[in-house]
Formats: C-alpha cells, sequence, structure tokens
C-alpha cells in the first residue's frame, strides 16, 4: 500500500492511497471523532476531491472506479455490481483500521454519498446493511459555526495524529511475523529438548561405565 499527500490544511489532510489493484482517497478532518462517508463518482482526480466542501466530523472515502463499471453496477446480476459492492466493503474496512490505528474514534454509523445514476445499487447496498448504513449528501451546505468553532479549539491535539508520517506509519505495519523472526523462534524453541537430550546421554553413559566397573 503507498499513499500521497494531496492536500493538508487545518481542517483536513487528504490523501490518496494506492492498493495493488485499486487506487481510493481519503480525506481525514482534524476531529477525534468521526462517522466513515463513502462516496462514488464518476471522473474522480485531485482536482474533484478537492472540490468537496469540508466536513466537519467525517472521514471521505472515495473509490478511483472505471465509468464502465459505474454505469452497470444498478444491475444487480451484474459482475460490475458484484465488484462495487465488494469495493466499499473493503474500504469501509481499511478506513477503519487506518483512523482507529491513528487514535481516532469511528462511529459505527456509515454513510453513503446519495448519487442519482446509481439509485438502484445504493438501495441494494442500503438493505444489505440494514440500517447500518444510510444515504448522504456530501454536497449539501449547512451553515453550523457553533461546530465549527468547537472543533477548530481542539485541531491543536489532533492535527498531528492525521500528519503523513503517522499514515506512513499505518500502512507499514507487518500482519505477520517476518520470517526471520519465526525461524528464529522455532530454533529457540527446539534448543531445551536438544540440550536435554545431550545430557540425558551423558548420564547414561556415566551410569554405564560404573555399572562396568562394578562387574569388572
Amino acid at each position: 500500500m503507498e499513499q500521497k499527500v494531496i492536500e493538508k490544511s487545518q481542517e483536513q489532510c487528504i490523501y490518496l492511497i494506492r492498493e495493488s489493484n485499486l487506487d481510493f482517497y481519503l480525506v481525514i478532518p482534524n476531529c477525534k471523532k468521526v462517522h466513515i462517508v463513502l462516496g462514488i463518482f464518476k471522473g474522480v482526480d485531485d482536482n474533484f476531491v478537492k472540490r468537496i466542501p469540508k466536513q466537519v466530523d467525517k472521514a471521505v472515502v472515495i473509490p478511483v472506479i472505471n465509468s464502465q463499471i459505474l454505469e452497470q453496477a444498478n444491475y444487480v446480476q451484474t459482475q460490475s455490481y458484484q465488484y462495487l459492492d465488494n469495493v466499499l466493503s473493503f474500504l469501509i474496512n481499511t478506513a477503519y483500521r487506518i483512523l482507529t490505528y491513528n487514535h481516532i474514534e469511528v462511529d459505527s454509523q456509515i454513510f453513503l454519498n446519495q448519487n442519482a445514476d446509481l439509485g438502484g445499487f445504493q438501495q441494494k447496498f442500503l438493505s444489505k446493511y440494514q440500517g447500518r448504513v444510510q444515504l448522504l449528501d456530501l454536497f449539501f451546505k449547512t451553515e453550523v459555526p457553533q461546530k465549527v468553532n468547537l472543533v477548530s479549539d481542539s485541531l491543536e491535539t489532533v492535527s498531528p495524529v492525521v500528519s503523513s508520517a503517522v499514515i506512513d506509519e499505518v500502512v507499514d505495519v507487518p500482519t505477520e511475523m517476518p520470517e526471520e523472526k519465526k525461524v528464529n523462534t522455532a530454533v529457540e524453541a527446539r534448543e531445551p529438548g536438544f540440550v536435554s537430550y545431550v545430557l540425558l546421554g551423558v548420564l547414561i553413559a556415566v551410569i554405564s561405565l560404573v555399572f562396568l566397573y562394578l562387574i569388572i
């Protein structure tokens, strides 16, 4: 997994994260607790993501999906539908892992950006998760000055958490013990047994000599 900082400000950080077969943007606000919002759009690039209104308490995840897949995703029986469904499930888990590793609390309620072109897919996706996922319009602007002020007061303690250095640390965390350490551990586990066999052999040899001496 590779990542690139697209934009960094007092309000949020935008990252482009590259998997082996999927690119996606992750927008992390300066907030201690967030909701995960999935956004599906055509023509996604750096400039498009920068134009999304800043979210006070929502981490936005936007995959880069081929337009042909999006055009067929409304039909449940197609491979495009299944692919997009798998992508969103993967992104929920991946975003949750990154955010919680960076000590950002994640609310259990997930949001999906409302897209009129994906009405069929959205309804099926919502029914599949039975209330755990709700629709949201990322481009719907509301003025809530008091809430913004409250969040800005805590930026100093939150902003270091979402720095690019921390994201580097997240994606590079090994999920398994390195192979070399596994081998060393196995050797160490066998050594006590090996030593005991050696001592047992020496003891048997000494007893045999004593027995032969007594016979003679």
